[in-house]
């Protein structure tokens, strides 16, 4: 596989990260954004011989600011670095498994549980940076793009987006470029042009789910985390696609929850009882049954076709990002 080196800049300038070690005291921890961030990024992709990008951030980060300024001011603790996280940085989609699922294609990364078994992992970099790119071309918010959901069709009208704006690590393309393709005199609308670009997301993680399959790991429902799991656009989209029920984690600060989870579950040894460590799962991570998406059958043969077009325009244009 190809290795590169990427560091996210967020636009808020500093020279120094925050001090680290015994000098750090206990109001700091060590920085991950400033100059001297970069530069240590940059040293160790020179250390390893690999290309280093740098990629700007600046708009996209505001979002999170205003996050943290509203949670703050509404008397609740942000945890703005979980938000960027699940907001500008990754869409992932991984599956458990009690061995190994190794991907000859390279697609799934075998990552170890807690637990002792395996999750099987795909990950890609374009997940709602594509629809906030989209919003941000037609100054729309999020309400908007809701709207834009149920005027455009499912499939957009033809419409397709390669959302890489960021380049892309699942397919493996660093240097890879937005695109927006097949526009024609009908089908040339904003709704069209939204709804593409968050059917773009979800079709690059449809790649994810043939990968699971390839390698016969058989999955029954979609469990769905993170701030587009609000969007009931977005759970139908991923319902048709996958062909499976989609359900949304009843909380909205997921992975501090499942750190607490895993915290408490180490504790208290339950970790080697398969079935308490089952039931306390059971208990703890709930399902709130309004927000359940079931697929359509006439939808999900539609985004066959649609997902099928996706799939031709990405391998004509693959060569023009090597």
């Amino acid at each position: 596989h190809d290795v590169i080196g990427l560091f996210m800049r967020h636009g808020f300038q500093a020279e120094t990260a925050c001090p680290s070690g015994p000098e750090r005291g206990t109001a700091h921890k060590q920085g991950c954004c400033s100059a001297a961030d970069a530069a240590d990024a940059r040293r160790v992709a020179d250390l390893l011989d690999v290309p280093f990008y740098a990629l700007n951030f600046e708009e996209e980060f505001g979002r999170i600011v205003d996050y943290f300024v509203h949670e703050y001011t509404a008397g609740r603790t942000p945890n703005p670095c979980i938000v960027c996280n699940t907001w500008l940085k990754v869409g992932t989609l991984f599956a458990y498994a009690d061995t190994p699922r190794i991907d000859t294609a390279g697609e799934l990364a075998a990552f170890c549980d807690s637990s002792g078994g395996w999750l099987p992992l795909l990950c890609t970099m374009n997940c709602t940076v594509a629809t906030e790119q989209a919003r941000d071309l037609f100054k729309r918010g999020l309400a908007d793009l809701e709207a834009a959901m149920q005027t455009a069709p499912p499939g957009s009208e033809g419409v397709v987006v390669l959302p890489f704006y960021n380049g892309e690590r699942t397919p493996n393309l660093p240097n890879g470029r937005g695109c927006i393709l097949g526009l024609d005199m009908d089908n040339t609308s904003e709704a069209n042009i939204l709804r593409a670009s968050m059917e773009s997301a979800v079709f690059g993680l449809r790649g994810g789910m043939e990968a699971f399959r390839r390698n016969d790991h058989a999955l029954s429902e979609i469990r769905l985390t993170g701030g587009a799991a609000a969007s009931a656009a977005w759970r139908q989209i991923i319902a048709d696609n996958f062909r499976l029920p989609v359900r949304r984690i009843a909380t909205e600060e997921g992975a501090a929850r499942g750190a607490a989870l895993n915290a408490m579950l180490l504790a208290s040894g339950l970790y080697a009882d398969r079935a308490a460590l089952t039931a306390a799962i059971d208990e703890h991570v709930t399902f709130d049954a309004a927000d359940e998406a079931l697929p359509d059958p006439d939808s999900a043969t539609r985004y066959d076709e649609y997902y099928g077009s996706y799939c031709r325009y990405l391998k004509q244009l693959q060569p023009l990002f090597k």
